[in-house]
Parts: structure tokens; sequence; C-alpha cells
């Protein structure tokens, strides 16, 4: 399966064992090398943050 810049998957969460997948947004685009079999991604998170918090 091949993935686009932005896309979004849900993986394997790298912190937590036995938990629910994570969301990982793919951030890779055409001139990455193996752009077919590797991606360069990030997870995102689904914690919520107090109001006050996102200030920091």
């Amino acid at each position: 399966m091949s993935y686009q810049r932005g896309d979004v998957v849900w993986g394997p969460d790298p912190f937590k064992s036995g938990e629910n997948p994570r969301p990982w947004l793919i951030l890779n685009n055409d001139r990455h090398p193996f752009g077919d079999e590797e991606y360069m991604t990030v997870t995102l998170t689904t914690t919520p943050h107090d109001e006050e918090d996102s200030t920091r």
C-alpha cells in the first residue's frame, strides 16, 4: 500500500504496549529515498488537554 504526504494512518503505539493504535502523519514526499517502501512519520496525540495547558 502506498501513502501520500499528509495522509493520516493508524499504527502501533510505540509508547504503550497493548493499547489501541495511534494516528501517524506521513511527512515524506516523492524525493524521500525509498519513498514507496519507507515513510517518515510523526505520531499524533489523541489526549485531551486543559485549555490552560495549551498556552505552554
